[in-house]
């Protein structure tokens, strides 16, 4: 029965370690067996490794976890598993496989459920996994008010940060707000973040602010739309700067895995010029300087009081998109529908809004996943 649903346990579990101190607790696992399961990095492999154990534990292993099933908090698993049908690939096509040819041992399905479980977990290791506590880190900065008033100041951009904190929060990640910061305090938070040497699961950044284009082109610039992001003190700080820290060299915790930059600036130049802008804008191993990198730079024409109504306009689609279409659709494909709809609404703001989005071996898909209930509860202890 654990073979042929492995597909739906394996996808379906959670509170992954409750269930395991459960099996010990049953002696079902001793000690060598835990460090076995527990030596797999993502919680898929955890989990299939896991489930693979159980039937060379003996007569009673099967009872014994669905017992743990139950008491972990997977009621429904342990009821699926008990009955004499098949799971299926997905919950939702349980109630029909009762209805229908879905007894499993048949001689219609035969041994057809593994090269299915083994399918589906080649997929997931094409994504990002997404299923720690926090997911990661969503780190919002917003310069609003420039010192002696050189810049305009970017009213309303506060109800920007609350709107892109709660899409965070909804997420699960981990928020971390920083406003009217100088240079150096922006500086000094972005490698304190990247060289604190704690665990890291993926990181989400949004910078918001003015911004002008680059005098000078750094040598190992990473970006074409690259801008200089202005601080509270008017000084400003490198976007490929920025970017750069979260290099494997600079950020080890989050080598191989997600990152998604954005930049939301002005161009610094006259409102009706169209130009590019920063959009949202143990064993050693090898990794990639840059790599699993998504950067994405708006553009915004100028630097006047319009551009905060533009920022505003940024912002709604990119909320509306993602808060709408996070269960049907990766990042990418995401800021791609960012992108056109922005496009269509050209008639509507009287300007030219667009987002270039970057990949820099961001080789997997990221779905977004938002938190249980049950999670939430977790993540505010």
């Amino acid at each position: 029965k654990i073979f042929r649903n492995l597909l739906y346990l394996v996808n379906e579990t959670k509170n992954f370690e409750q269930l395991i101190n459960i099996l010990v607790e049953k002696r079902v696992f001793n000690d060598f067996m835990v460090k076995k399961i527990q030596g797999h990095n993502e919680i898929i492999e955890k989990l299939y490794c896991l489930y693979q154990m159980i039937p060379k534990r003996g007569p009673e292993a099967f009872k014994k976890l669905t017992d743990a099933l139950h008491e972990s908090g997977n009621r429904e698993l342990a009821l699926r598993l008990k009955s004499n049908r098949c799971i299926i690939n997905h919950p939702d096509d349980f109630n029909s496989a009762l209805q229908g040819d879905g007894i499993c041992g048949s001689k219609e399905n035969g041994l057809g459920g593994q090269q299915e479980d083994s399918d589906w977990l080649v997929k997931q290791k094409e994504k990002y996994p997404m299923t720690t506590l926090p997911r990661g880190h969503w780190l919002i900065v917003n310069i609003e008010e420039f010192d002696d008033n050189l810049r305009e100041r970017r009213a309303g951009s506060l109800e920007n940060v609350r709107k892109l904190k709660e899409l965070g929060e909804f997420f699960g990640f981990r928020v971390s707000l920083v406003l009217n910061i100088d240079a150096k305090s922006f500086e000094k938070f972005i490698t304190n973040f990247c060289q604190d040497g704690q665990p890291k699961n993926a990181v989400i950044l949004i910078v918001m602010s003015h911004g002008q284009q680059q005098e000078i082109l750094s040598a190992n610039r990473l970006q074409p739309f690259a801008v200089e992001v202005i601080a509270r003190d008017n000084q400003t700080v490198s976007s490929d700067w920025i970017i750069d820290q979260f290099s494997a060299l600079n950020c080890r915790t989050l080598a191989s895995k997600p990152k998604i930059i954005m930049f939301i600036t002005c161009s610094g130049e006259d409102l009706f010029q169209d130009l590019a802008i920063q959009a949202d804008g143990e064993k050693y191993v090898t990794h990639a300087i840059n790599s699993d990198l998504i950067t994405m730079f708006s553009v915004l024409p100028g630097c006047q009081p319009r551009e905060n109504q533009m920022s505003t306009f940024v912002i709604d689609e990119l909320v509306s998109v993602l808060g709408s279409r996070w269960n049907r659709s990766d990042a990418v494909s995401m800021l791609q529908e960012v992108n056109r709809n922005l496009k269509s609404k050209i008639n509507i703001i009287q300007a030219h809004l667009d987002v270039k989005v970057s990949l820099i071996g961001f080789d997997k898909k990221f779905f977004f996943k938002p938190v249980t209930d049950e999670e939430r509860l977790m993540l505010d202890m």
